[in-house]
């Protein structure tokens, strides 16, 4: 009997404990407007793949009017261009250009409607952002949603350095720029910063150097450029496994590489970083 008891007891602690980390693991989206964090009464979800947030904490902010029409579960959202009318429940949208004189809508079908949570109105972000003209971005690494409106300017830092754009690129995708692919293939194994210039694109590797085993992680945190200058100045941080962590056994060679405008930056500076990685989605 005792030994029956303890095993449902133990069972209980194992299920109690998984719940408890499970909670503890699960990330918190976070939305980035123009590049400062937006707070919420109602945090924003994610469903099949899309961030869904409370109308009026974003949109109001990028000028948008917002109007809920209660009998028909009906939210309209427009600026001095277009009017975006939704329905709470319905996988479909409906968009008027004001400068449209046919009055006919495009209709636009969503994989993720509108819907109510806690008493607020959830949209999905990226299609209400860009129907309003603005560019959307998710940082996978930090679970952050990054808008920025059309009339966006980066504000210079105390130091008078300024934010510029870049792309991380897919590496599986280079291999048909031949040019691009051979200075990759020579240079991802040297640690460091190394930049090549492409018509009018400035390609930058980071890279961390041979390494002894899997788990090393390497990201690109910010591009700024340096004053008045043509100087780009890229920070970059080099993940290592903690000690206690499963790697592989196998020479390493952890990297990344970004793409920005060659009209921004002439020349390419930059650090690397370098910390241990624990991250409890690993463990």
């Amino acid at each position: 009997m005792r030994i029956k008891l303890f095993a449902y007891l133990l069972v209980c602690m194992m299920v109690m404990t998984m719940f408890s980390f499970t909670v503890f693991a699960e990330k918190q989206v976070k939305i980035e407007l123009d590049g400062e964090l937006v707070s919420f009464d109602v945090q924003p979800i994610i469903e099949k793949g899309r961030t869904l947030v409370p109308i009026r904490s974003i949109f109001e902010k990028m000028g948008a009017e917002v109007i809920w029409n209660a009998e028909e579960n009906e939210v309209t959202i427009q600026d001095k261009y277009k009017t975006i009318e939704m329905i709470i429940g319905k996988k479909e949208a409906l968009i008027y250009r004001k400068y449209d004189f046919t009055g006919i809508p495009e209709k636009v079908a969503l994989e993720v409607p509108a819907q109510i949570v806690n008493n607020r109105t959830l949209l999905p972000l990226r299609f209400i952002a860009e129907a309003l003209e603005a560019e959307v971005d998710w940082d996978k690494e930090q679970y952050v949603g990054v808008i920025k409106t059309k009339d966006y300017e980066p504000k210079p830092d105390d130091q008078g350095n300024t934010p510029i754009d870049y792309e991380v690129l897919d590496l599986n995708g280079i291999s048909g720029n031949e040019k691009l692919f051979q200075w990759y293939e020579e240079n991802y194994k040297k640690e460091g910063i190394h930049s090549l210039q492409i018509d009018n694109e400035m390609y930058v590797l980071v890279s961390g150097g041979e390494r002894p085993t899997g788990g090393y992680r390497m990201q690109v945190d910010a591009v700024d450029i340096q004053g008045k200058s043509r100087i780009a100045s890229v920070t970059a941080t080099l993940y290592r496994p903690a000690p206690d962590m499963m790697v592989t056994q196998a020479i390493t060679y952890p990297h990344v590489m970004i793409k920005m405008s060659a009209a921004n930056a002439a020349v390419v500076r930059g650090e690397i970083k370098s910390i241990i990685g624990y991250r409890i989605e690993e463990e």
